[in-house]
């Protein structure tokens, strides 16, 4: 329930609840600075011991109706030897508590509930599916993670406090960054705010409601529009776009009167 609700709504609060309960089985827990972007890196530092060798994770997908990318228990250990370093490829999971088919889907709810399965070329078995090619057998991996071995410590105290103390280095710096970005954002805003007041930029009006569907049942398509008020005047800011399509429609499959396709 915890993984399927962070994967559908990026809610953390039952998942972090859900490992307070598993503390006594927990050595290390990290967060991940978020990727805003279609490609980057993050990276995080976290420790484990002869008793807890084994590393989970998870990352929601976005924007996704419950898709998400992680590893469950996944040994760092081989053969009583710490690895040194090693890449796994990541491939889309779908938490199997909403049923839409693309990245932009409205989140239908699955009843009931399904299990997280890997998404595949071929499933969902849908042709309006994001990840839907049947021409190719194996999807490539959407991101990588890499584990790298920085340092082996063998006194049991000192792993502990260099645990506090990179937990609180850690945990400054991913609040500075956040903090930053958050500047950065508002920065952006205020100056495409004040662009916009430019008497020669492009200005446009406020989105219309959403069409209807075009589809009553299974996946279909509805508009919004807006419309220019003042034209862009040389040197001025173009317009931006004035017709935006979302996905729609009803997670009711259509009877065999009432499809895709009707021969």
């Amino acid at each position: 329930m915890a993984v399927a609700t962070f994967a559908e709504t990026g809610q953390v609060a039952l998942l972090e609840e859900t490992l307070e309960v598993q503390q006594d089985f927990l050595f290390d827990e990290f967060r991940l600075p978020k990727i805003r972007k279609g490609k980057g890196e993050s990276e995080a530092t976290f420790f484990v011991n002869g008793k807890h060798s084994s590393v989970s994770f998870i990352t929601k997908i976005i924007p996704s109706p419950d898709w998400f990318i992680g590893l469950d228990t996944f040994d760092l250990c081989f053969k009583g030897r710490w690895l040194e370093k090693v890449t796994i490829p990541l491939h889309p999971l779908d938490a199997g508590s909403s049923s839409g088919l693309t990245f932009t889907s409205p989140k239908w709810p699955t009843n009931p509930r399904g299990v997280v399965q890997q998404i595949t070329s071929r499933s969902p078995l849908h042709f309006a599916s994001s990840f839907f090619y049947p021409e190719i057998k194996h999807l490539p991996p959407i991101a990588h993670v890499t584990f790298t071995k920085i340092k082996e410590y063998n006194n049991h105290n000192n792993v502990h406090k260099m645990v506090k103390k990179l937990k609180y280095k850690h945990r400054t710096k991913l609040l500075k960054k956040l903090k930053y970005q958050s500047n950065v954002g508002n920065t952006q805003n205020m100056n495409h705010t004040n662009k916009t007041l430019n008497d020669t930029d492009c200005r446009v009006s406020e989105w219309s409601a959403w069409s209807p569907c075009s589809k009553t049942c299974g996946l279909g398509k509805r508009n919004r529009t807006r419309n220019i008020i003042r034209e862009q005047r040389l040197g001025g800011v173009e317009c931006p776009m004035l017709v935006e399509t979302q996905w729609c429609g009803s997670a009711r499959q259509c009877s065999v009167f009432d499809s895709y396709f009707k021969w």
